[in-house]
Order: C-alpha cells, then structure tokens, then sequence
C-alpha cells in the first residue's frame, strides 16, 4: 500500500482479516529498488530482488550519466487542465525529468502539485509542454494553440508520454525517464531551445 495514498479505513480494513500489507514510503527514485528488496525479501524471492534493485540502480545512473549534464531543456509538466495543475520540483517525479537533463519552469522545491494560472505559463516561456496520457483520458491540450508566443507552442513540443510509467513508483518507473530522455535529447538536437 501507498503511505499517504491509500485510505486508511481500506488498510484497517485489509490488516484485520489478517492480510500483511508492506507500506510503501517511496520518495526519491533511489528508493525503489529498496522497495523492490523488502518486497522480495517478505516474499522469499531476496535473491532475486537484489538482482532486479542492483539492475534498476545501474540504469538509473546510466541515464543520469548519460543525459543530466545536457543543455537544459526548459518544460512545463501539464499535470491537468481544469484547474491548470503542474508537477513542480519538489515532486518526485521532477526527478526524472532532472535526470534528463530537464528544468522545470515551476522550479520551487517546496511545492509538489500546485495549480497554476495561465498567464503564469505563459510568462515562464517553457521551450517544452509534457502531457501526461491516462488511460482514463486525455488531457485537454486546446488552449496551447491559443498563446503562439510560448516557445513550446511556437515549435510545436507539446508532447505526451505515458502517465503510467511516470505516476507510478515502479521498475518500470524508469522506462518512462529513457522515453523522456530519448524525447528531451530529439528536442535539443532539433535546436528549437529558447536561448
């Protein structure tokens, strides 16, 4: 279960008909393969657990050491649009985009998931809008064409990536960050950064 993400009556519920549940407390990217280790180990599959954690933490750096250090790629993550809501640097999964070599225009690491104004976006000039796709739905993206003055509209970078693979803490979290790297690092060779 997810600490803080699970309701706490569905947990009580599941613990007193004698189910063990192994709290999640993910913060960092770093911390999955810990998660992938405890799971393992609960299940008595440690051995294999370390394998997939010491497979995760050498792809992991191998991403960071290949991309993190590029020419940044400013982008505006467009979490939702009614209300306008942003991932901002004190969310996890700016983490992934940072490994890319990604700055987030919304930089303050204090927030997380704040909602934001338009006009705000507009101002912060992202060379780059990321939206994520649900398999839920879509995620209104409209209203961009409407401001062609932003460097993401101007040169066509509105794009999408699987929100799977970027909202869930998971092995699989870092096929999502190589889509988003491969992504990022097209655009810079595209030249179509604001300078």
């Amino acid at each position: 279960a997810w600490e803080g993400g699970n309701p706490a009556k569905d947990l009580a519920r599941i613990r007193s008909l004698g189910i063990p549940i192994h709290l999640s407390k993910t913060k960092r990217l770093e911390d999955i393969p810990l998660e992938i280790q405890a799971i393992a180990k609960r299940i008595g599959y440690e051995q294999q657990g370390d394998a997939l954690a010491s497979a995760y933490l050498e792809r992991l750096e191998a991403l960071r050491n290949r991309y993190q250090d590029a020419a940044k790629v400013r982008f505006f993550y467009q979490l939702w649009s009614k209300p306008l809501r942003t991932m901002a640097a004190g969310s996890w999964i700016n983490q992934l985009f940072s490994g890319c070599g990604g700055e987030n225009v919304f930089s303050d690491p204090a927030l997380d998931y704040p909602q934001v104004s338009l006009e705000s976006v507009i101002e912060k000039q992202p060379d780059v809008i990321v939206v994520p796709t649900h398999h839920g739905g879509e995620i209104a993206v409209e209203m961009w064409q409407n401001w062609p003055e932003i460097p993401a509209v101007k040169n066509e970078q509105i794009v999408f990536f699987d929100g799977d693979l970027l909202h869930r803490f998971s092995y699989r979290t870092l096929d999502g960050m190589q889509q988003v790297c491969e992504r990022f690092d097209a655009i810079r060779t595209q030249s179509t950064l604001s300078k």
